[in-house]
């Protein structure tokens, strides 16, 4: 049912926010880095956002196979 699958989907969601969260926390301090010409640390960010991304992503993939009928 509906009701099952969004129970099946309630972990996934969980771990998604506060990926999401980090990834704008990330982007934020980035930009402030590039604002301030500390491009070693801007690198080191966008790798970082990167992984964060990825992260993400693969949860996403999860959350749509675990909303498969």
């Amino acid at each position: 049912t509906v009701s099952t699958a969004r129970h099946a989907m309630q972990p996934v969601i969980k771990a998604i926010e506060p990926v999401h969260v980090k990834i704008h926390e990330t982007a934020a301090e980035l930009l402030m880095l590039h604002s301030q010409s500390r491009n070693t640390e801007v690198l080191a960010k966008v790798v970082q956002l990167n992984q964060l991304m990825e992260i993400l992503l693969d949860q996403l993939i999860l959350l749509n196979g675990s909303s498969a009928p």
